[in-house]
């Protein structure tokens, strides 16, 4: 198992300045709608805005273990430009924290005295947090909503069952503020067979309504199924979107799918097939014309590829090659092209080292540029 590494480097791990897992990117972009610039880009805790003209870096937490707590959405910018994320610190356990920038300093609270793993950040219309969060331990899992109402933090049950397993989830809000959640879940069926399903709950403003977006049923000694890297969107109409990584484990194939609620059912496409261990992640993005964009990386290929629906047909490009990416997220601009941030992870004796990157097309190629070289050690 690979640890954290805390020593003499200032690039510890009880900095955000590096964290293993990159916050995904589509939260830490906003972009100026008015202007052909990036209004602020955040890449926790890297820093752009139009007036420094540059990049800088701000340290959150210093004083304790600190561990990435999403593979999805861990930061989100607000109405104002101003920062707002969620991670897990503490000396022990790993609690759920959010901070945010009040435009002069960092504030942080406690948002959950247990040990949680994976989340999701949204703010909603009046830039208060929504998340949800993960917990495990022993044979009891649970599932869990929580959003500041203005005064106080309201936290809500979803799933909690010991015969459950929630892997991850990913998390968007309707122009209502009404919280809508696609996350992949599996249960301990009969017959030693598990059941796993890409689920997709939403909140329709009295109650919850849940149904099931793909499903394979495996045996319970293989411990893959539907696979942890889905991403949520809402469409105009409030439709959601989803992309996924899809095992089948009975024959050993594995798959890039993208489905999506065309008012009467669920319409599944699959995008790239190949053996198992192959798909490492998806991120989903909808352009202008609700048109699919989604980021993802082929394993063996060692390529981060991004692929598109031009209205006509699915087009595929390569965005890095040669490189081991083991974090990324996608997000568009105003004029609807892409920009990916991710981590590149290189081997060094018997370490790892990190490297935090960050990839636009510029409407003719595609440009990559390394904001931090130096993204953290491991092994």
């Amino acid at each position: 198992m690979k640890r954290n590494i805390a020593g003499a480097d200032p690039y510890c791990y009880r900095r955000l300045i590096w964290m293993k897992q990159m916050v995904r990117f589509q939260d830490l972009i906003k972009f100026n709608v008015s202007k052909a610039i990036i209004g602020a880009l955040i890449l926790v805790p890297l820093l752009y805005s139009a007036a420094q003209a540059g990049w800088s870096q701000q340290t959150i937490e210093m004083d304790r273990r600190v561990e990435a707590v999403s593979t999805d959405k861990a930061l989100a910018v607000d109405s104002s430009g101003k920062p707002h994320l969620i991670y897990k610190a503490s000396d022990e356990d790993s609690y759920l924290y959010y901070a945010y920038y009040n435009g002069s300093t960092w504030q942080r609270e406690r948002v959950a005295s247990i040990a949680v793993y994976n989340g999701s950040l949204v703010l909603d219309s009046k830039d208060r947090p929504h998340i949800i969060y993960f917990y495990y331990e022993s044979n009891k899992q649970a599932f869990y909503y929580a959003y500041f109402d203005g005064n106080s933090w309201q936290t809500k049950t979803l799933v909690s069952l010991e015969k459950w397993g929630i892997v991850q989830g990913s998390l968007a809000l309707d122009p209502d503020d009404h919280p809508h959640i696609s996350y992949s879940s599996y249960y301990h069926g009969i017959n030693d067979y598990n059941n796993w399903e890409l689920k997709y709950a939403y909140f329709d403003g009295n109650s919850w309504q849940v149904t099931t977006v793909d499903q394979q049923m495996v045996r319970t000694n293989i411990s893959y199924g539907v696979n942890y890297a889905n991403s949520l969107a809402l469409d105009s109409n409030n439709r959601p979107h989803i992309s996924y990584v899809y095992t089948k484990i009975e024959t050993g194939l594995e798959s890039v799918n993208y489905a999506y609620f065309d008012g009467n059912s669920w319409q599944v496409e699959t995008l790239s097939s190949g053996k198992f261990g192959q798909y490492h992640g998806s991120s989903l993005a909808l352009d202008s014309n609700g048109r699919p964009q989604i980021s993802y990386y082929d394993y063996y290929a060692q390529e981060l590829k991004y692929i598109y629906f031009d209205g006509n047909a699915w087009q595929t490009t390569t965005v890095d090659q040669g490189n081991r990416v083991i974090n990324f997220s996608l997000a568009l601009d105003h004029l609807d092209r892409p920009h990916i941030g991710y981590l590149v992870e290189h081997p060094l004796e018997n370490v790892f080292y990190t490297e935090v990157r960050y990839a636009y097309f510029d409407g003719a190629s595609w440009q990559v540029t390394t904001l931090d070289s130096k993204g953290g050690f491991y092994i």
